[in-house]
Parts: C-alpha cells; structure tokens; sequence
C-alpha cells in the first residue's frame, strides 16, 4: 500500500465529505489518530522559519548562512517574544526558573536538538500569533484545516492571485508517522535520517489554539539533512518511508480553487468560519469581510 494517497475531489459537497473524521479511513482509528492541515496544493509541508526569505526579516536582511544562525535567529524571535510578553503582564505557558535563565543569560540552547522540550509551549504561542517556528500548525478538526484552505483559495482568487483551476489541499497526518517505535528497525536502528515528532501546548491561554484544535508537528533534523535552512518537508519526510513501512500515513484531499466561495458555505452551516477559528472581535470582523459580497449567511 502507498502511503502517500491523493484524492482528487471534483465537488464541494465531495471534499466534505470525504474528509470527515466519520469517512474511511478516520473513523476506524479514533478523533486524535490524524491531524489535518489546510492550505494551497502547490506549496510543500514545510515549516514557517523554513520557507523563503522569512528569516532575514530577523537577521538585518541577511540570509543565515549555518544552521547555527538559523538556530540562533530562531531561539533570537522566542526570547523576544517572552521578554516582551512578560514586560506586558502577559501569562507564559509552561514559564519557569530555567528558561528564564537561559533567556537572561543567552545560555547555548543552539544545537541539532532545538528546540528543547521546555521551550515548545512557547513556540506554539509565538507561532500561533503570527512568528516564524519550525513548529508546523495541524489541526485535530479536518473542516477548521477546509477552512483555512478554501478562505486562502477564496481571498487569492478575488485578489487575482490564483487561478480558478488551482487547487486547495487538505492533508491528514497519521499520528504514527510521529511514533520513534515505527521509524526503528528490529535491531534497534533508525532506518531515517532525521524524525517527525508530534508537539502539543496548553490551550488555556492561547485562544487561538484552542479555538481551532490546534497541535504543530516538529522537523528534526540529522545528519546530512542539517544545511543553512534544512530542506526538509514534512510529506516529504512521508514520502522518503515509501516501502519501508506498509501502512498509509499521509493522505492529500484536493479540490479547485473555483469552488472555495461554495465550501466556505458548507463549512459555515457547520458553525466552523472566522469567527469560530478567531476568537474575539478579530474573527467577527473577518467574518463580516469575507462574507460582505457572497452572503454565505454563516449566522
């Protein structure tokens, strides 16, 4: 069996169906057996810090040219982050003595390792606000995934920057693909360089995560795959285990970038729109927008 299985869907009302955690092959496993993930079909799986151009933003318009400044720029945008979150009184997840610590002393937190388990949490509230992680955002709810496929679709088509015959994807990520157990062979050898891990953070706190069942897989990489910035994909990790392990762990739900505007209305009537994925005034004024001119009457 491939387990790299693409769905070319050729209707809204399809794609909605399909991807439902009530369709095979989800229904069988479990709510938290898959994580989901929405966005153009085009783009690879890839992490925000890793995509182009991102991190210059953060090195005075330079490209890192090691993995240790991509490192150092990385762990750069988190310490900032905290400093500035607690200068404000804003609670931290999972704050302690010890990142404090490192924080305040710039303590070597740079290494193929990073990032340390005690800083996740904190990357997860960075990233869900808008700065780059290596942390990739999934969701556990594969219509919240449908929605930020079809609003990205639906606002790229009216801006002119997509074409009605591009496609949206949704991807459903098996949890196994993140298992050590599964990428080790009976001898007790890892049979891949780098891994796939599976990160989850606190929701209390971060309203976003929450809000839209939020969990981020994380790229580690090793060996040979450690460049500048790592070229390093999360499908295609997947696809690198092709004929090493016999069961499917990423499937690509695809659907013409046309039909957007029609499965954000189908998304709506199941209560899932902005105002449902952005808690506060911020999704209630986004909802407003994005529906001024169809009326996809989501209320």
């Amino acid at each position: 069996m491939s387990y790299y299985d693409e769905h070319l869907c050729e209707t809204p009302e399809e794609f909605f169906d399909v991807i439902s955690l009530s369709s095979a092959p989800f229904i069988l496993q479990g709510r938290y057996s898959w994580m989901f993930r929405g966005q153009s079909a085009s783009r690879p799986l890839v992490p925000s810090a890793w995509r182009s151009q991102v991190l210059e933003r953060f090195n005075d318009g330079k490209a890192p040219e090691t993995y240790d400044t991509v490192v150092e720029i990385e762990a750069g945008v988190a310490s900032r982050f905290f400093r500035l979150a607690d200068v404000r009184g804003l609670s931290l997840p999972e704050d302690t003595q010890t990142i404090r610590r490192e924080i305040q002393r710039g303590e070597s937190v740079y290494s193929v390792n990073w990032p340390l388990p005690h800083w996740r949490s904190l990357l997860a509230l960075a990233r869900h606000h808008g700065l780059p992680a290596r942390l990739l955002d999934w969701t556990w709810n594969p219509y919240v995934a449908a929605y930020f496929a079809a609003s990205e679709a639906h606002k790229g088509l009216q801006d002119g920057l997509r074409e009605p015959d591009d496609q949206l994807a949704v991807y459903a990520l098996s949890g196994d693909a993140c298992d050590e157990r599964l990428l080790t062979s009976a001898l007790g050898c890892r049979l891949f360089s780098g891994r796939l891990e599976l990160v989850t953070a606190p929701s209390a706190g971060n309203e976003n995560l929450r809000a839209q069942e939020g969990v981020f897989t994380l790229l580690v990489p090793r060996g040979s795959e450690v460049e500048p910035i790592p070229r390093m994909s999360v499908d295609g990790f997947v696809k690198g285990l092709h004929g090493q392990v016999s069961q499917t762990l990423l499937y690509r739900f695809t659907l013409r970038v046309e039909h957007a505007w029609f499965l954000l209305h189908l998304l709506a009537c199941q209560g899932v729109s902005a105002s449902s994925v952005w808690p506060g005034y911020r999704g209630v004024a986004m909802e407003v927008a994005e529906t001024a001119e169809e009326d996809l009457g989501s209320l």
